[in-house]
């Protein structure tokens, strides 16, 4: 039941002898039995689970794709790792694919058993239209796709982006964020309290890195993991000087602005000393009325 012409003779088996069952009441099955055969082919399975469908979607074969659920694939079948078909069309980057199962109503956030789902494994690989596909459907649907729940250990899509140096799926994924969210995915740890400029500091481009800093503003560099080391550590600890160079910089430009701030900006203690208080404005004034006074009487 993996190749087209075995699926077209399925196709039509179920077709002629529903056909036959209709018109003839002696030898021919029920067509509730035609169904439920039809249903256990197409729903077979290798020793290590992989199904139809699963072959289907890796070959990003749509037709057979189409066929296959006609006849009743079961669209969220998981494999002995833990992958629906899905997941194995979005791991290969069949954009097609993704719409056709997506539209058979595969869920778009089924994990593997690491943990990894669709968006995730997409971004890893760095498959621009697949992901692209599944945020519009997100997005159609409501669901929440920076929810850090949706992932196993917290490492969200970006994250996926940051390690495979990728930036290209950055973009798309902080634009999709928007400006009100950006901020947060970029600086959201995993369980590792580890933030996408930490990841993306190990071997990342200094081009990976400015864009998720733009995106997270300046503070995002001075985010500690649970190690206490920030991006700059990281980079500096893996040799990556053009990511550690840039860091550094933020990290300085940053420390210069607040030293500044704090100079310019008047502290209680400061406005204290220069702005009296109602009582010490009042003495001032009854000593100039004494002195005035001590005036008339002064030969």
């Amino acid at each position: 039941m993996c190749t087209t012409s075995s699926v077209s003779a399925a196709l039509h088996w179920r077709s002629t002898t529903t056909a036959t069952s209709t018109t003839t009441t002696t030898t021919s099955l029920p067509r509730s039995d035609i169904e439920m055969i039809a249903t256990a082919m197409v729903r077979c399975s290798s020793p290590g689970r992989i199904t139809a469908l699963h072959a289907a979607a890796e070959d990003g074969d749509v037709t057979l794709l189409s066929n296959l659920l006609s006849l009743g694939a079961e669209v969220d079948a998981r494999d002995r790792g833990g992958a629906s078909a899905l997941f194995c069309a979005c791991e290969v980057g069949h954009a097609g694919a993704v719409a056709t199962l997506l539209g058979a109503g595969a869920s778009a956030t089924l994990r593997n058993a690491a943990g990894e789902a669709p968006l995730y494994i997409a971004a890893l690989r760095g498959h621009e239209r697949v992901v692209e596909v599944l945020l519009n459907y997100c997005a159609e649907k409501g669901i929440e796709w920076q929810d850090q729940r949706l992932y196993g250990d917290g490492w969200t899509p970006l994250h996926a982006a940051a390690v495979s140096g990728r930036p290209g799926i950055a973009s798309i994924l902080l634009t999709a964020a928007g400006p009100a969210d950006a901020a947060a995915l970029v600086t959201a740890s995993n369980r590792y309290g580890q933030t996408c400029v930490h990841v993306a500091a190990r071997k990342g481009t200094p081009a990976l890195v400015q864009l998720l800093i733009e995106a997270g503003g300046s503070a995002s560099v001075s985010v500690a993991d649970c190690d206490g080391r920030t991006a700059a550590d990281v980079a500096r600890r893996n040799g990556n000087s053009g990511a550690w160079r840039l860091l550094t910089g933020t990290m300085s430009a940053r420390n210069r602005n607040h030293q500044l701030q704090r100079a310019t900006t008047p502290t209680v203690e400061k406005k204290a000393r220069q702005q009296p208080t109602a009582q010490q404005s009042g003495k001032r004034w009854v000593g100039r009325r004494l002195q005035q006074r001590k005036a008339q009487f002064t030969p």
